[in-house]
């Protein structure tokens, strides 16, 4: 963030000092919306894709958990009255001991799910990240502002798409 507002601080100073829209001329400005690159390349299709059965497998697991907390319930409402008191009491411990694998099982599905998720996007935003550093380089932009934020984006500066097909050829290698 600390590059971006130098970058725009210098644009904005040579700008002010030269005569106007002939000093503008001279830089050479692009535009990415990375948000845009990265929610719609088939990377993070093909991760979404995963992840939801990821999702679906780790429901599955918990289902299984959540059936047998019910049945326990099932059984020590049934058969309390037949039940000693001790016995009573290890059913009691048995839901509980299954409530709290349940309960654990739940935040440590959502944990490795998160982690996966964020991950998954680390490495395209790296991958997106040096895509516009090499155009920067090759190409003879002076600066690459990346968004969503921008306001207006005129068609020649807008590097989006370009990134996004370079992102999806071969994993922007």
């Amino acid at each position: 963030m600390g590059r971006f507002l130098g970058a725009v601080f210098l644009l904005i100073a040579a700008v002010g000092l030269g005569p106007g829209a002939a000093a503008a001329a001279e830089y050479k400005i692009g535009y990415v919306d990375v948000r845009q690159v990265v929610e719609n390349s088939s990377k993070a299709q093909a991760a979404r894709q995963d992840l939801e059965t990821r999702v679906q497998d780790r429901q599955a697991e918990l289902k299984e958990k959540q059936q047998k907390i019910q049945e326990l319930r099932k059984q020590l409402k049934q058969q309390s009255s037949l039940m000693s008191e001790e016995q009573r009491k290890q059913k009691q411990r048995e839901l509980q001991q299954a409530m709290r694998e349940l309960r654990r099982a739940q935040q440590a599905a959502q944990e490795d799910i998160d982690a996966q998720k964020n991950q998954v996007l680390q490495d395209l935003y790296d991958r997106v990240s040096q895509i516009i550093n090499r155009i920067g380089e090759n190409q003879g932009y002076d600066l690459i502002l990346t968004g969503p934020a921008a306001m207006y984006v005129a068609n020649r500066v807008d590097l989006t798409q370009r990134v996004l097909e370079q992102l999806n050829a071969k994993g922007g290698e």
